[in-house]
């Protein structure tokens, strides 16, 4: 039982290692020209889209826009329009 386990385990440990790497994607980030925020950390951009981050580093109040739900040219109008988007 506990050698099946292990095998179980080490397969399961080799799909997931092999699974995130192709999960990983690099996109463009655009904020509004009016942010003065000069550099932004991939964890930084991360959390200000899932909502974990309420500002940017600077203070301005984070307005993401839903990428998932509308197109390119939709999230730069959105930014444009927003001084506190992150697109």
């Amino acid at each position: 039982m506990t050698r099946i386990f292990k095998s179980v385990t080490l397969a399961l440990v080799a799909i997931v290692a092999t699974a995130v790497p192709a999960m990983a994607q690099d996109f463009p980030v655009i904020v509004n020209s009016a942010n003065s925020t000069a550099d932004l950390s991939a964890v930084v951009a991360a959390k200000l889209f899932l909502k974990q981050s309420p500002k940017f580093p600077n203070g301005t109040a984070a307005q993401p826009a839903d990428r998932a739900k509308v197109s390119d040219d939709d999230v730069i109008a959105y930014v444009k329009g927003n001084p506190g988007a992150i697109g």
